[in-house]
């Protein structure tokens, strides 16, 4: 980085200020050392003289992230591609091994679907459907959007087992017992946004709004286009989910 840093400054093509340009380095270090096990492969976008893509850039917030996604749609989704499809499953029908040949000690498996006790909103066990999940790969945590008997509908993320996370990463697609988009793997906030939007961007208006009916600006959101609404909506749960206050793990069981 610190080579192209300078060459941004200094390299010149037929006497002129060398273009902007998107640059992709990559490396196989296995064709270098055959005798040896490399279990790491290296891919790195940056944008050549382009300050929204760039290797190092970090955005203020979640919106201005967004929009520099969508002007350069297509290398980010050149290099979601290159982190996704790196490797080749180790099993045909998808079953974990840390699940499939220890039940007795093996963590309890979260199914979308399915109904787990959880602690409410009084900090009493509720009952409540997992109706979302994603992992947090960065913190190996787990978040998961519950809706309960009660209407209500609850956000708990809580960290993952080494054993856990170990088969996750064997096949994040199929985690939660259904499938999902490789994209729902939460690398980052982006992702983890992403994750939130695709579930609620279809949502009715009045649900938005019922979620966000406490809010200090609900005066003005109310007045807000419904994808406005869904944005605000999934912008909040990301930040909930890097707040200190989701640092005590809950007392999750399978009814």
């Amino acid at each position: 980085m610190v080579e192209i840093r300078r060459h941004e400054t200094d390299l010149k093509i037929e006497h002129k200020p060398a273009p902007s340009a998107y640059l992709f380095i990559t490396n196989h270090p296995f064709e270098y050392g055959l005798k040896e096990i490399y279990e790491k492969r290296v891919a790195v976008g940056h944008g050549f003289k382009i300050p929204d893509f760039d290797f190092e850039f970090s955005f203020g917030n979640i919106r201005d992230l967004l929009k520099a996604r969508e002007k350069h749609r297509d290398m980010f989704a050149l290099v979601n591609s290159m982190r996704e499809h790196d490797e080749i499953p180790s099993t045909f029908d998808g079953e974990y091994p840390e699940f499939a040949f220890n039940p007795k000690e093996a963590p309890i498996r979260l199914i979308i679907g399915k109904k787990y006790l959880i602690p409410g909103k009084d900090g009493k066990d509720v009952e409540g459907e997992l109706s979302t999940a994603c992992v947090f790969e960065s913190k190996k945590e787990i978040v998961g959007a519950y809706h309960t008997s009660a209407g209500e509908n609850i956000l708990i993320t809580y960290p993952m087992t080494e054993e856990e996370f170990a088969a996750y990463e064997r096949q994040p697609e199929t985690f939660f017992g259904v499938p999902q988009k490789p994209n729902k793997n939460a690398k980052t906030p982006l992702d983890l946004f992403d994750f939130f939007y695709g579930v609620y961007k279809s949502s009715p208006r009045d649900r938005l709004l019922k979620f966000m009916k406490y809010w200090p600006n609900y005066d003005i959101l109310k007045d807000a286009p419904t994808e406005e609404l869904a944005i605000t909506y999934c912008e909040s749960l990301v930040q909930y989910a890097f707040s200190e206050k989701q640092t005590k793990p809950p007392q999750t069981q399978t009814l």
